[in-house]
């Protein structure tokens, strides 16, 4: 499966705020991606947001709406596999 990491970058640093911070952020992407909340599923990390994202075709859409949202350090495209060496290889 397809997956957008998003990287808070600067968030990290808010010390006691961190947290209103990153789900202030989470919430405003939900809002750019509404009309993909079929599609996608957001896995909340310490340091990243992954976007689970259903139907492939909809990856460079995505990323493009997400480029200029405030807060994102980055997105990099990526693939969940199972824990096991010989999935990981394939897809390296």
């Amino acid at each position: 499966m397809k997956v957008i990491i998003v990287r808070y970058g600067e968030l990290t640093l808010k010390g006691k705020n961190r947290e209103f911070f990153v789900n202030k952020l989470i919430q405003n992407i939900k809002i750019k991606l509404r009309n993909y909340k079929d599609d996608i599923k957001y896995i909340k990390d310490f340091n990243s947001l992954s976007i689970e994202v259903g139907d492939e075709k909809l990856i460079n859409e995505i990323i493009v709406r997400l480029q200029d949202a405030f807060g994102i350090y980055s997105l990099s495209i990526s693939e969940r596999v199972e824990n096991d060496v010989d999935q990981i290889k394939s897809k390296c």
